[in-house]
């Protein structure tokens, strides 16, 4: 017991190394890229009821005309937006170069008379002069007449957007151009609020992300309400559509804007920018902000899984094990992907998948050791017993391979109880009295040739052929078995009669 207490404590301590090198090295972070984006695709939502895009589409190109358009153009969507009392109006669309003074002046009084307006501004990395970056703002004045911030959306390591910086920390802080319309929420006013402090930076330096925000895809592209550029222009628009609520302007037109690969792509291929942004904003209003479990509770969960797994090892046939196995890497998932549904948590479970996958086989091999060994000590033991029959030696116990010196001592140990089989044959066999051997369990196991001349007529002398032999009138005798011979009373020891009158 103490040995396999060991046993289990040692495999243990190798698999929670192993899984705290997985976690912190970041091994398995491809993998946890593709749960996550697998657990976002299983588990849809509804599209909010209060965000709309317009969308600058094929459709409002070919009637508009090639891009850029004229400020009156944007300024007229933007009066008609207006009218509609949206909450807020992101316009993710950059004005960085002036095309007429009269233009950006009407777009920036249409910008002021609409409310809340986010803009879009640019950095561009590296900046000039060894700069660590340049900011390109709006032009003077439309940025005067709206909130700008950063629009940057940062891939991950393998291609997809999960996540928006919140903020930008350079010689100032850029708040994100979606935080900054819409402030008044209460849960994108406690996003800005939870910002880590902001501490100037060199501009020499590079841009520093703060408040990375897991995005809560509730779809693919096209799953957010969306409506032409054009009809807007047009005025078809229902009033319905944009009161009170938060109306994105931007690109979705294939070729003009920039377009992402998402989680929830599938097969509607990239997503426009603008969408991101939007799903951004739902993600932050609805509290539905998705934390990303740390390095220690990755490991504290993992650890937890593996020692009940370890656990039950102990406690099961290897089959059962198996199955056990499989039944922990099933529950880590679904742990996994009720914590980011029901609680917007999201506990990477690569790693703890891959060391209880590894548990298994692990468990075996230390098990077939541990009895590998214990057989090995065992036959050694029995070899070196001089009360025993002598035997030849093996010569096994000078060899390097542990197999070979099982086979050499097993089999040393099989010619050994052969012999000894061999020997107590002979002797009974050559007693001039009849002798017969029992079993613990009843069974004749070894009678001389006399024994079955008296009792088996020739035939495997059994107890009921004794019981028969004998006279059981007086004395009664009870059945030929152990629990008679070995009764304290010893019913058949002394001398009986037997069929033949013999004593």
């Amino acid at each position: 017991m103490q040995g396999s207490s060991r046993e289990r404590g040692w495999t243990a301590l190798l698999l929670v190394v192993t899984l705290a090198v997985l976690v912190l090295s970041g091994a398995t972070n491809r993998l946890d890229q593709l749960l996550y984006d697998l657990t976002l695709r299983a588990t849809p939502r509804a599209a909010p009821a209060n965000i709309l895009i317009v969308a600058i589409d094929d459709e409002s190109l070919s009637q508009l005309g090639a891009w850029p358009w004229p400020r009156d153009r944007h300024r007229q969507v933007l009066d008609r937006l207006a009218a509609g009392q949206p909450r807020a109006i992101i316009y993710d669309t950059l004005f960085l170069t002036s095309q007429d003074e009269k233009g950006d002046a009407r777009l920036a009084e249409a910008m002021a008379d609409a409310g809340t307006v986010g803009l879009p501004m640019l950095f561009r990395v590296p900046g000039t002069n060894g700069r660590g970056y340049d900011a390109a703002l709006p032009t003077p004045v439309i940025a005067s007449a709206a909130r700008v911030g950063h629009a940057d959306i940062h891939p991950d390591s393998d291609g997809v957007v999960r996540r928006i910086d919140l903020a930008l920390d350079g010689e100032r802080r850029w708040l994100h151009m979606v935080a900054l319309a819409a402030g008044d929420d209460p849960h994108v006013a406690g996003a800005i609020a939870a910002l880590p402090t902001f501490v100037p930076r060199s501009g020499d330096a590079p841009l520093q992300r703060r408040g990375a925000v897991l995005i809560d895809f509730a779809g693919g592209g096209g799953h957010i309400r969306t409506i032409p550029f054009i009809s807007v222009l047009r005025g078809e628009l229902p009033a319905d559509f944009v009161r009170n609520s938060y109306v994105f302007v931007g690109a979705t037109a294939a070729g003009l804007g920039d377009r992402f690969s998402t989680p929830t792509n599938g097969a509607s291929g990239l997503m426009p920018g603008v969408e991101i942004q939007a799903y951004l904003l739902d993600t932050l209003q609805s509290g539905r902000a998705v934390s990303e479990a740390g390095a220690l509770s990755r490991i504290a969960a993992g650890t937890v899984a593996l020692l009940l797994l370890i656990w039950a090892f102990g406690r099961l046939r290897p089959s059962s094990g198996a199955l056990a196995g499989l039944a922990m890497v099933v529950l880590t998932l679904l742990a996994s992907a009720l914590l980011l549904g029901g609680f917007n948590i999201w506990l990477p479970p690569a790693a703890a998948i891959l060391t209880l996958i590894a548990a298994q086989p692990l468990w075996a091999w230390r098990r077939l050791a541990a009895a590998s060994n214990y057989m090995v000590e065992e036959l050694t033991r029995l070899a070196d017993d001089r009360d025993t029959l002598p035997v030849a030696s093996t010569g096994a116990a000078t060899t390097g391979d542990q197999v070979s010196l099982q086979i050499a001592l097993m089999r040393q140990t099989i010619a050994r109880v052969r012999d000894l089989r061999a020997l107590v044959t002979t002797a009974v066999q050559s007693l001039p009295d009849p002798t017969v051997m029992m079993a613990t369990d009843g069974r004749i196991a070894l009678a001389n040739d006399t024994a079955i001349a008296l009792f088996g007529n020739g035939a495997p002398v059994t107890a009921a052929m004794i019981d028969g032999h004998f006279n059981q009138a007086d004395p009664p005798l009870p059945a030929f078995a152990p629990d008679a011979i070995a009764s304290p009373a010893q019913p058949w020891a002394g001398e009986h009669i037997g069929a033949d009158g013999s004593i």
